[in-house]
């Protein structure tokens, strides 16, 4: 064991001494107080001294311990020194490249030959054609807006409607679904096409124009008993209108219950379960069904945001 004195100013900073570099396992075995001596000793105020009694081995595993944190420290600061040196490599590589796409952005919009004078409608006709759209529908949509004396200073709420009006125009009114007053049974509607475009729903609609407006005895087939929850939802649309439900599993069951159906309404509309134009044996099964239907209309329905392209 070995022996360390401390001098302070008071003795709580000695013992702090003796804390900080023996540790909390040191014996004090003295504290004295020593006045000053000598000329000046009137000027000089007392200090402390504290005698501690340490084992060296524990001071050196102490020292070594507050080395080994210290290097821990050291080594995760340089941890993280180096995450946020690749953060900001990757920051600057981000900022050359968006600043790379702005430019070339800027810079195809220079050589862009412009049509038209007005920037919304311009805009219009840019997003029509990367939609797919013709250019010669396109035309006839801005062309006769281009065609206004004030077109340039024109505000853009005036140029959007004028635009959607003539689209509507074009488009012309829908083919009006009639009852057949002449036919003794039901006249039936088939709807068909891919999955999700909203041929179960399209029915409920059309159903509810005709109970209401004409007050028509509509029944409901589906054969959708492919795809999760289909007939239930039919079935709930059906009990919101008061209208039957058929459900059809194959080809050979829909006669019958055709058949059941066919004298007690004046429409029928048939849902049929969503197929892709791809799968040779849904359309022969598609097929198949619409053969024991007595129906010519028969209606594909597709998506209204689909482009040109993909429909065709």
């Amino acid at each position: 064991m070995k022996l360390k004195k401390y001098e302070a100013s008071t003795e709580i900073e000695a013992m702090e001494q003796v804390r900080d570099e023996l540790g909390e396992d040191a014996v004090i075995l003295n504290i004295k107080k020593i006045k000053p001596r000598g000329l000046f000793a009137a000027f000089r105020k007392p200090h402390v001294e504290v005698t501690a009694a340490f084992e060296e081995k524990e001071v050196i595993e102490k020292n070594t311990e507050d080395t080994k944190k210290e290097e821990e420290i050291d080594e995760r600061l340089k941890a993280e020194m180096e995450k946020v040196k690749k953060l900001e490599e990757k920051l600057f590589q981000t900022e050359t490249k968006l600043e790379a796409a702005v430019n070339k952005i800027a810079e195809k919009n220079e050589k862009r030959e412009k049509k038209y004078k007005n920037d919304t409608l311009q805009i219009i006709a840019e997003n029509l054609q990367s939609q797919g759209v013709s250019q010669k529908i396109i035309d006839k949509i801005t062309d006769e807006c281009e065609k206004r004396s004030n077109i340039e200073n024109l505000d853009i709420n005036i140029v959007v409607k004028m635009v959607y009006n003539k689209i509507v125009k074009i488009i012309g009114k829908s083919e009006e679904l009639k009852l057949n007053d002449e036919d003794k049974f039901a006249k039936n509607v088939v709807f068909l096409g891919p999955t999700g475009v909203g041929k179960t729903t399209t029915i409920a609609k059309l159903s509810s124009l005709f109970i209401i407006n004409e007050g028509a005895d509509v029944g409901f087939i589906t054969c959708d008993t492919y795809r999760i929850a289909a007939v239930e939802q039919l079935k709930t649309y059906a009990e919101i209108l008061g209208c039957d439900v058929g459900v059809v599993y194959s080809p050979e069951d829909f006669k019958e219950t055709y058949d059941n159906m066919k004298m007690i309404h004046d429409m029928i509309f048939i849902d049929t379960a969503g197929r892709s134009h791809k799968n040779k044996d849904n359309f022969d099964e598609l097929k198949a069904l619409i053969k024991e239907i007595e129906s010519n209309d028969i209606y594909l329905v597709l998506s209204l945001t689909t482009k040109y392209e993909d429909l065709i």
